[in-house]
């Protein structure tokens, strides 16, 4: 059973009158008829446009936070693998091959 709104009179069901501008309970048979004579129609949920708005507000800002961010520059506080990372995403080839941190951190000032 959907939830139709009654939109001309009144509609009698088994418990009760409903009033215009009222909402009821209708199987498909009935709320098929009434909406075809144009007695209710079928309820439809309104979009709450504000959430909507504000959700993709959010998303603009998401995205304008990725477009900002912020490069940070590798230092020896960095643990190894982090900076073997960095060096392969910057463009180091074999990072992990270099003798120690100083030696990958000057590869990668050097690109």
């Amino acid at each position: 059973m959907k939830k139709y709104k009654v939109v001309l009179g009144s509609v009698r069901t088994d418990r009760q009158t409903v009033a215009e501008g009222n909402f009821v309970r209708l199987n498909n048979s009935d709320a098929k008829e009434l909406m075809r004579i144009g007695i209710v129609e079928e309820y439809k949920k309104p979009v709450q446009e504000e959430v909507v708005e504000e959700k993709v507000e959010k998303v603009e800002e998401v995205e304008k936070v990725e477009e900002e961010k912020v490069e940070v520059e590798p230092d020896m506080t960095w643990t190894r693998s982090e900076l073997n990372e960095h060096a392969q995403e910057a463009g180091v080839k074999n990072p992990e091959k270099l003798a120690n941190k100083g030696e990958v951190l000057k590869a990668i000032e050097e690109l």
